[in-house]
């Protein structure tokens, strides 16, 4: 007879996930969004759908309007296909291995006076607020400041180009990494945040066991 451990370890590996799964996307440029359709695309739309299909797992991507964090505590989605994996996350979705890193820095332009991320406190700064992750980090380290909400990556560094905003809040990966040769006229530079790095993977809702199962397959 195996042991308990062996056939758990069997069942979170190997038990099948026999329904359609879930999974939210929202306008969250450049991991997903709505094509012209409506339809979920962006390379993490792509990435994941591979690891589905390779995984013999069947998604349906469904249009998260209440963001990623309700949509998963509220089991209205089962999997969502990028989220920072945040200790205070921990209450309310599952986050699984990850397959992704990211860390976060100030965008500013190369004329301000400015070292450190203590020099920049205060400012109005641009940030993608429908982006959770990117809303919670500018709320801990920027609580003083003024924030603008911008819709992409591609705006807060507009924003900043055009002077709109003092500084902006960016994410660099490998799916995101902002070009700064978009400014033309006025150089940009990043301050990296320290302890601002995070690994992402895939996030499930707690309600359901196979929905853990398969952000781990996946």
């Amino acid at each position: 007879m195996l042991p308990a451990a062996t056939l758990l370890y069997w069942y979170r590996v190997a038990a099948p996930v026999d329904r359609t799964l879930t999974i939210g996307f929202q306008n969250s440029h450049p991991y997903h969004f709505p094509d012209a359709q409506g339809n979920a695309t962006g390379p993490a739309v792509d990435v994941i759908q591979a690891a589905a299909e390779r995984s013999h797992i069947k998604l349906k991507w469904v249009w998260g309007d209440a963001g990623l964090e309700e949509m998963l505590k509220s089991g209205r989605a089962d999997l969502w296909p990028v989220v920072v994996d945040l200790p205070e996350r921990r209450d309310i979705l599952y986050v699984s291995a990850p397959w992704g890193k990211l860390a976060y820095s100030v965008l500013l332009p190369v004329s301000m006076r400015a070292s450190r991320i203590e020099d920049v406190r205060g400012k109005t700064m641009a940030v993608t607020m429908q982006i959770g992750s990117d809303a919670r980090i500018a709320h801990k380290y920027f609580a003083s400041s003024i924030l603008l909400s911008e819709s992409s990556p591609l705006a807060v560094v507009a924003a900043v180009c055009s002077q709109q905003a003092e500084v902006g809040l960016i994410q660099s990966n490998a799916l995101s990494n902002p070009k700064l040769a978009d400014c033309p006229g006025r150089p940009l530079r990043l301050i990296p945040i320290e302890g601002a790095t995070f690994w992402w993977g895939v996030g499930a809702t707690l309600k359901r066991a196979d929905a853990r199962r398969a952000a781990d397959r996946l």
